[in-house]
């Protein structure tokens, strides 16, 4: 062989081992963007507890779809003794469809003794058939040492207060 003919083949070999690079590097920067794809657009079903306090305190449960596609709850459970008013369970959410930016709020009994932590277990399905099972620790006594100012004109009329109190809090909310 010549060295011409060698020339040839490690051409060969290199067009070949940059081809297989090339194309090991295309499958895996599909994988990646298939994956970030499925999870920008999977839906996030989370709870929470927050807290109103226009005209008087109270506290809410809230369960919220922040994904961006509908998602079906299959169960909610617990552990720990959840302080819900009038309720025990959450068994009328279980095969619902949360919508995204969706939320159910669920009012939270504050003359309930003071619980240790909850955990909430939430088990969803997206519109693909894909199960998610997600688990939160929520404190409710997580605004128990949070001071409140209410601020009283005796001018004004008692819907006067509450419009007042209203404003304030939409305001807060959007802080």
């Amino acid at each position: 062989m010549t060295i011409s003919d060698w020339i040839q083949i490690l051409s060969i070999i290199a067009t070949l081992i940059i081809s297989i690079v090339s194309i090991v590097i295309a499958s895996k920067s599909l994988k990646l963007t298939k994956t970030s794809i499925e999870s920008a657009n999977r839906p996030y079903v989370t709870c929470y507890l927050d807290m109103v306090t226009v005209g008087h305190f109270q506290k809410y449960l809230i369960i919220k779809n922040f994904g961006s596609s509908p998602a079906i709850i299959k169960d909610i459970s617990f552990i720990g003794e959840p302080a819900f008013k009038n309720r025990a369970d959450l068994d009328s959410l279980n095969e619902t469809t949360i919508a995204p930016n969706q939320k159910f709020i669920i009012l939270f009994d504050k003359k309930a003794p003071d619980k240790s932590i909850i955990s909430v277990i939430i088990s969803y399905q997206d519109l693909l058939g894909n199960f998610y099972k997600e688990v939160f620790q929520l404190n409710p006594n997580f605004s128990k040492d949070i001071v409140y100012a209410s601020a009283r004109n005796s001018k004004d009329s008692e819907e006067s207060y509450i419009l007042k109190n209203t404003l304030h809090e939409y305001t807060k909310s959007n802080l």
